[in-house]
């Protein structure tokens, strides 16, 4: 393989259906392999289950109801992908496109999800291998796309910039593994996706295939992502006094619904301020106006994700911080080219010593106390309030905006996700899904309905909070308000507990949360909500969201999440602590209700 040159920019390439295509071997391989398990390889199950995903995703979702070894199963594939290599064929153009690269100078390199050996094995049957300075490849990364790892591998093997780097991408996977890494052009192969397809991921441009490309024009009179971002930017601080931005290439959380950009500011009087982006998928860099946006985005929308959490730090944040939890402090909204707003400046906490999404199940059990309590302060204020009249850009679970779409789209979406994931649970588990989903209408009702609504963050975890270390006690600074609204407390406590602890400590945590939440309540002046109530709630909260984005990431292709396995585990998750949530007996609960109201006599509503 030919060395880097010292020219400023560099090309990196995915392989399978970037420069190659081998859908057709893979087919082959696959069938063979699910013969072993007396499995016939439809089109259905390769779409579904194994194109675009690793052996992994294959084995914890087909495979799951069978004892599976993926390394033996990694090993058994790649074996029989090397006996098929004479059915490989490049791309139209490759060849030429890629002398035309190494003849102006500019290095090459391919990253790939395969291994090395599978990788250097394609690169030699189709005579390419010496145009490429190395490879990046799984077993490489600890981490392979939709990751960025692999992309900030190879950049660095470059000493390139995120700026220096174009990148050739087919999957929607390795599409926002790359889009992770900001480069200056994204190009999508139409091999798998449309160019309609492509440009809904957010490409730079799309190609046929490499006929007639040139080098010479490749780089010329666009500008880059990072470049618009800087644009945008800097227009709507400056009434701010901001006269530079410098954004940082490493996001810092991101996906297919909106991404998170950090960056300095720097205003009139040389100081620096450290600020964050996140900005909006549907429109943000990278993206045409009004372009079509991939199955999560257009979620996101029909959620109205963006509007509301804009709702909430401009309207809502006021009465909420610091006093009730602690929030970043809002800087601005940022509108894009047409004048409409698609994203929000946020305080850089991680510039000031705080710690994003400890793992509460090594922390002490009074982190997880602290969030609880912090919680239950800010429903307390709230609490059967006519919060809807105050806060009216807040929504209820009976707003049109949910009510009947969220029982629509499961109804709509459960036979698949029945088939997909009933695989892998107890029957007893399927069974109590089937119910949840057959009552899910008064579930929304009791929910959206009463006298005990109140604000809630909707999607408290530990992977939305900062914790500040530098404080006695790690005080939660709370994030990623899209979710906010009006409903029951519960809510938040019971989707906090399901995201933040493994399915191990599951129903001790909760049992103990419960308890825990419901007297801080009591404490912070809540009046005339019992146990029973109070429980009722609880499992209608387990029923609710927690169902909604089971059906909804466990019906998305796999290689449009950021992190594939995430709908593996929450799923699990979900369907046991359905099962698991037992009630306390009458007696208990007489006992719970008398002691809640006796608690709540002679206190008067705190606002703190």
């Amino acid at each position: 393989m030919s060395e880097p040159s010292s020219r400023s920019h560099y090309f990196l390439f995915d392989l399978d259906g970037t420069l190659v295509l081998t859908d057709t071997i893979y087919h082959t391989v696959w069938q063979q392999i699910l013969e072993r398990y007396h499995l016939v390889l439809t089109p259905e199950i390769y779409a579904t289950y194994i194109q675009g995903n690793n052996d992994r995703q294959v084995a914890s979702t087909l495979l799951c109801h069978l004892d599976v070894n993926v390394a033996e199963l990694s090993e058994l594939k790649d074996r029989l992908f090397l006996e098929h290599l004479g059915q490989i064929r490049l791309i139209d153009g490759v060849v030429p496109f890629l002398e035309s690269v190494r003849e102006v100078g500019y290095p090459m390199c391919i990253v790939t999800n395969c291994n090395h050996r599978v990788a250097e094995a394609i690169l030699e049957e189709v005579g390419i291998a010496d145009f490429f300075a190395f490879i990046v490849a799984s077993d490489d990364c600890t981490q392979g796309k939709p990751h960025p790892e692999p992309y900030k591998r190879a950049m660095k093997r470059f000493g390139a910039t995120s700026q220096e780097c174009t990148i050739f991408e087919d999957s929607k996977a390795g599409i926002l593994s790359a889009q992770s890494v900001h480069p200056y052009r994204l190009v999508g192969v139409e091999t798998i996706y449309t160019a309609s397809e492509l440009r809904r991921c957010r490409v730079t441009t799309t190609i046929r295939d490499y006929t007639g490309l040139r080098v010479d024009r490749w780089l010329e009179g666009s500008e880059s992502m990072v470049d618009q971002l800087t644009r945008r930017l800097l227009a709507a601080l400056r009434d701010k006094g901001v006269v530079k931005v410098v954004v940082d290439t490493d996001k810092l959380k991101g996906g297919f619904i909106a991404d998170v950009v950090q960056f300095e500011a720097t205003d009139t009087d040389d100081v620096v301020h450290h600020y964050v982006y996140k900005y909006e998928t549907k429109s943000g860099a990278g993206a045409g106006t009004g372009s079509e946006t991939n199955n999560l985005a257009r979620m996101a929308r029909r959620l109205d994700l963006y509007q509301r959490e804009y709702y909430f730090y401009r309207e809502v944040a006021p009465h909420v911080a610091p006093h009730l939890v602690k929030v970043p402090k809002f800087i601005t909204l940022v509108e894009n080219d047409t004048g409409e707003v698609e994203g929000i400046v946020l305080e850089n906490l991680a510039t000031q010593g705080m710690v994003l999404n400890l793992n509460l199940n090594r922390e002490p059990i009074d982190l997880t106390l602290v969030v609880i309590a912090r919680m239950a302060r800010m429903h307390s204020r709230f609490w059967g309030k006519d919060v809807v009249a105050r806060f009216p850009g807040l929504k209820t679970p009976m707003d049109p905006t949910f009510c009947p779409f969220f029982e629509t789209f499961i109804r709509e979406k459960y036979p698949t996700f029945r088939e997909k994931w009933g695989k892998m649970v107890p029957p007893s588990q399927t069974w109590l899904c089937d119910s949840v989903v057959t009552n899910f209408t008064h579930i929304q009702e009791r929910l959206g309905r009463g006298a005990h609504l109140t604000v809630i963050h909707g999607d408290i975890k530990s992977p939305n909070i900062f914790y500040d270390r530098r404080l006695r006690g790690d005080e939660p600074y709370f994030l990623d308000w899209q979710h906010c609204g009006v409903g029951k407390g519960a809510q938040d406590l019971v989707f906090f507990i399901l995201e933040s602890f493994d399915i191990g400590v599951l129903h001790r945590v909760f049992k103990l949360a419960m308890l825990y939440y419901y007297q801080k309540l009591m404490e912070y002046g809540v009046k005339n909500y019992s146990w029973k109530e109070y429980t009722q709630d609880l499992k209608d909260a387990v029923c609710y969201i927690p169902l909604f984005t089971g059906v909804w990431f466990g019906t998305t292709p796999q290689d449009e999440l950021i992190d594939p396995n995430f709908p593996f585990f929450f799923i699990r998750k979900m369907l046991y602590l359905m099962e698991v949530t037992v009630l306390p007996d009458e007696d208990e609960d007489h006992d719970h209700e008398h002691r809640g109201d006796h608690r709540g006599e002679g206190k008067s509503e705190r606002s703190s």
